[in-house]
Parts: C-alpha cells; structure tokens; sequence
C-alpha cells in the first residue's frame, strides 16, 4: 500500500528517524560511490524499486547483492502493526514510480543503535 499525500518538509524533517529493510538487488553502476537496485517490500507485500547510491543502504562499498539493506526514513503515522513511512526525508529518496510514503510492518523497521549492534 502506498501513502501519499501533500507535506511541509520542515514538518517532516522534525519526526523520528528510523531505518527501513530493503533487498539490495544488483549493483547497477561500480564507480564512486556505487550505485544498487533495491527493494522495499509493503504491508500488503507490494515491492517498490529504487536506484541510488550504495551509502543510501549499506556503509559497506564491498556488498555483494542479493543482500538486506536499510534505507533511512521518517515516520509519519502508525497503527497496530503498521508504520507509516516517509523516504524522502531525511534524504530525498523516491522510488522510480517517484513515490515516497509507504506502510510498511513494523517488524521492518529497526533504529541505529539497532543498527550498530547488528554489525
């Protein structure tokens, strides 16, 4: 399912900042910094495709896809299993559709510090 609606960036730039899953697919360009194709999967199972740079997911530049990423994003809204999320902010992300909200299950959204532990 996708969420989309009009926002006020300032008000979106004030909310949490959490990091979504993503499934990295293939590296689509090698050269500094790296671009991927990856993957974010919604609460009804929907996938909705990105490229960007290879530090949008990973800090790691030797990644070898298929692989699990996180992408960072704010959360606008919840209900009981869900989140809703927002990619383009804090950093303008949108998927090739160009869409930016979507819900997602809550069990695909960790924190850094969730983050850090894991690597």
């Amino acid at each position: 399912m996708t969420v989309s609606k009009k926002k006020n960036m300032k008000d979106v730039m004030r909310l949490p900042i959490k990091l979504v899953e993503v499934n990295v697919i293939r590296i689509t360009d090698e050269s500094f910094p790296g671009f991927v194709e990856f993957t974010l999967t919604d609460s009804s199972g929907e996938e909705h495709r990105f490229i960007d740079k290879i530090p949008i997911v990973s800090d790691d530049y030797n990644m070898r896809p298929p692989c699990i990423g996180y992408m960072r994003c704010s959360i606008v809204g919840e209900s009981n299993n869900t989140f809703f999320i927002d990619t383009s902010a804090p950093d303008y992300i949108t998927s090739l559709k160009e869409e930016y909200q979507f819900e997602v299950n809550k069990d695909k959204i960790i924190t850094y510090a969730e983050a850090t532990d894991a690597s």
